[in-house]
């Protein structure tokens, strides 16, 4: 815009008089003093452009009559504060970032976005909300078994694994080195020293123990959830075994004499979940295991070496091991509903199987003094009881239905009381000091325990497991908060003990009793181990040598 001489002198004439009324008046704001200017201009005569004239200039730089009028008030200004000794670096730059701020856009059209396919809703955290943890199961999961094939976990594990491990292998420790390896597992399976008394006294059989956990006692031994541990027999030290979701088999020994810190060896004789894991009871060197994958092996401890004893011909998964009255016997469950009898004097393709259940046999287990007698626990919602000797037939001696699949069944060491667990969110408690001499109709349980028995999709199903030392009771894992172990006795409803700890704040799902101290072993879905042990020990009086 072109500013005429009138205007120009009018501009110079106000700035004196401006001066003199008051040189406080500098360091008000730059729209106290750009405002009455641009009311000044308003009521002035001007020769402006005319509006064809404006609209042409407007077209050529780009800028419309309210910015060229702005950007004049705005240098009026800055030469005023100029006049009056006000340093303009300050306004300039803001002047300059405003204009950047009210620079039109390249394009008005808003740009199109491309079409995502939905995701689905966002998963979000009932922790984080307030809320309490959904874990239970959909509906059309009551009647499944999240893990129970073969099949299913061999989709999981995609990564180029086998079906099998090779039948023999070397035992190599996937978190030591060679020597380290072999060191540490010599250790677990030197000569115990000898003992002046190895089992709990007599006068303490029904007492309760005082249970505790320490740091020291919680350690990571496998890699992904526990499936299955066992206890190495030798009463010196505690020697746990392992196995979890991938295969990995791992040995914890917390009481090495030359450990400084937690000990714990790892391999991976198997390809999928190991489901169970036993010592051998005439030799403690050697662990046996079954796993997903289909095969039963065995873990020499002394030679470092695992040998498959055992495969299903049908690449069936073996979901449980169980030793019969003849050491060299077992019983083998399977997720096709058969039940494996093995004898280990001879060769797979020899040995015999039967067609017990109709879906999945989750466990199978002998009866600790009826011979002939097993249970067997099924996805098909029945307990089963069964004489060895008339197989053939396919006809239970006894029958306990359930109104959900269940987890296992368990004879107590004297074979007075069956427990079961149950997706019905019982735990089921039936006297079997008859077992085998009761009709074919179904019975009914001695007790019906109210337990909440759904881990839900990412742990591993609760398990009973009796105490040796005190054949009426058992323990189980817990969903409750806070976090505990329960202790059960085989006649009662409620829990006679709970154990907590601040080292403990997870669910184990698998607990173990050792099979002649007061040590309590359990493990949870992310390969952690905790050791209950006895406050005191003077239960327990071991002599080592000197």
């Amino acid at each position: 815009m072109r500013r005429t001489r009138a205007q120009t002198h009018a501009h110079r004439a106000a700035v004196p008089q401006a001066t003199e009324k008051s040189s406080t008046r500098a360091t008000r704001g730059r729209a106290a003093v750009s405002e009455p200017a641009v009311k000044q201009e308003e009521h002035e005569p001007s020769d402006s452009p005319s509006e064809e004239e404006e609209e042409e200039q407007t077209t050529s730089d780009g800028m419309t009559e309210y910015e060229r009028k702005r950007l004049e008030n705005i240098q009026r200004n800055l030469e005023f504060m100029r006049s009056m000794g006000v340093s303009t670096a300050k306004i300039a730059a803001r002047t300059a970032a405003s204009a950047v701020q009210h620079k039109p856009p390249h394009s008005t059209l808003p740009k199109k976005r491309k079409d995502v396919a939905a995701a689905g809703p966002q998963r979000k955290s009932q922790r984080l909300q307030g809320k309490t943890a959904d874990l239970m199961l959909p509906p059309e999961w009551n009647d499944r078994d999240m893990m129970t094939s073969r099949s299913q976990f061999a989709v999981e594990h995609v990564n180029a694994d086998p079906d099998r491990f090779d039948a023999n292998l070397d035992a190599e420790a996937l978190n030591l080195d060679g020597e380290q390896g072999k060191h540490l597992l010599q250790s677990m399976i030197l000569k115990q020293e000898r003992e002046e008394a190895t089992k709990v006294d007599a006068t303490g059989i029904d007492g309760l123990v005082d249970y505790e956990l320490t740091e020291h006692d919680v350690v990571k031994a496998v890699q992904e959830r526990v499936y299955s541990m066992a206890f190495h027999p030798r009463s010196d030290r505690a020697v746990v075994a392992t196995g979890d979701k991938r295969g990995n088999l791992s040995l914890w020994t917390p009481d090495a004499p030359d450990a400084a810190n937690n000990a714990v060896v790892m391999y991976r004789p198997h390809t999928l979940p190991i489901t169970q894991l036993h010592f051998a009871a005439n030799d403690q060197t050697k662990l046996l295991s079954t796993s997903f994958d289909s095969s039963a092996r065995e873990f020499d401890l002394q030679a470092a070496k695992f040998t498959e004893w055992f495969a299903t011909p049908d690449g069936a998964g073996l979901t449980s091991l169980a030793l019969t009255a003849q050491p060299t016997n077992w019983l083998a469950s399977a997720d096709d509903g058969k039940v494996w009898v093995l004898d280990r004097r001879l060769e797979s393709t020899k040995q015999s199987h039967y067609a017990l259940h109709e879906k999945k046999v989750n466990t199978v287990h002998q009866h600790p003094l009826s011979e002939f007698c097993f249970a067997t626990a099924s996805l098909d919602r029945t307990v089963c009881l069964w004489d060895s000797r008339q197989l053939k037939k396919a006809t239970p001696l006894l029958t306990m239905p359930h109104s959900r699949s269940v987890n296992c069944a368990y004879f107590s060491p004297n074979g007075h009381h069956l427990v079961t667990v149950g997706q019905d969110n019982y735990n089921h408690v039936y006297d079997t000091r008859d077992a085998s001499h009761h009709s074919t109709q179904d019975v009914k349980p001695t007790l019906r325990i109210s337990h909440n028995n759904q881990t839900g999709r990412w742990l591993t199903k609760l398990h009973a497991a009796w105490d040796p030392k005190r054949p009426d009771h058992y323990v189980i894992g817990c969903m409750e908060q806070p976090r505990r172990v329960q202790i059960f006795h085989a006649t009662r409803k409620s829990p006679i003990q709970e154990l907590t700890s601040e080292w403990f704040a997870s669910v184990h799902s698998i607990n173990v009793f050792h099979p002649m101290r007061d040590w309590i072993a359990g493990g949870n879905s992310s390969g952690r181990l905790c050791l209950w042990r006895p406050v005191s020990t003077n239960d327990v009086k071991v002599k080592r040598e000197a």
